[in-house]
């Protein structure tokens, strides 16, 4: 594995542990499933739920992005869910929204329900997980 590869894994790792850190300091450990697949939806493996949590009315599927190709199986995965009229409320956090290209962004805005722009808006965060 070359060094390059190795750090861009590190660094999607670390991103994923800072949002699950900052998760279970909102949400009950119990309330959340990782890498979710949705029961009944044909061929689930293939549109992983990054973070399941658990909702009064709907659940909440959240979606971390740090990445072009994340922030493109991001949105299949949301049109997907949408067109198998999965019940659902969706976020999206970004490692940073502003590395993404304008094409990706809009694509992804347009089918995600709530979006942060990064970590460091834990504020927003916090609220758009509460609200959900």
């Amino acid at each position: 594995m070359a060094k390059e590869d190795f750090s861009a894994r590190r660094a999607e790792s670390t991103f994923f542990d800072d949002i699950r850190n900052h998760l279970y300091a909102i949400v009950s450990k119990d309330l959340v499933r990782e890498n979710y697949l949705i029961p009944g939806l044909p061929n689930a493996a293939n549109y992983p739920v990054d973070f399941y949590i658990e909702g009064d009315k709907k659940p909440l599927y959240l979606f971390g992005v740090s990445t072009r190709d994340k922030a493109m199986l991001t949105t299949i995965v949301l049109q997907h869910l949408n067109a198998s009229n999965v019940e659902f409320r969706s976020m999206v956090v970004f490692k940073d929204y502003a590395d993404l290209p304008r094409k990706d962004f809009s694509r992804l805005m347009n089918a995600a329900n709530d979006m942060v722009s990064s970590l460091d808006a834990d504020e927003a965060f916090e609220r758009k997980i509460r609200q959900a």
